[in-house]
């Protein structure tokens, strides 16, 4: 089940593993790297399997609420750690909110390239 899963998901495992090697060599993120780490997990698991809903769904109101729900939920778990970091009081660093922006853009770049790889040899 995992080996199918990771097999059909290359390039989002490869940017997850790249992300946390990053993160664990970085010295910019001393009191965030649990928060860092968390969030790459989750992008990884948002993004691929909201890929891979669309990617077995031949209806374009399923591919379009995958796009949404993968959108939103990525949107509300930036606000929430920002909620629980700010209820600690604890600064938040510019570095976490780059490397989340940059994650996110990252996930979302691998994720509309394989969908439209995967549209554009469908519709030949």
């Amino acid at each position: 089940m995992f080996k199918s899963f990771f097999l059909k998901n290359k390039i989002f495992v490869f940017v997850f593993c790249f992300s946390l090697l990053f993160v664990c060599l970085s010295n910019s993120f001393l009191e965030q790297k649990n928060t860092a780490i968390i969030s790459s997990v989750f992008l990884f698991l948002v993004s691929s399997i909201s890929y891979n809903l669309i990617s077995k769904s031949e209806k374009v109101f399923v591919s379009l609420g995958a796009m949404f729900l993968k959108m939103i939920l990525t949107i509300l778990f930036l606000v929430l750690i920002f909620l629980n970091w700010k209820q600690k009081e604890i600064t938040f660093s510019t570095n976490f909110t780059f490397y989340y922006i940059l994650l996110y853009f990252v996930y979302s770049g691998v994720f509309y390239y394989s969908f439209f790889k995967k549209q554009t040899k469908k519709n030949r």
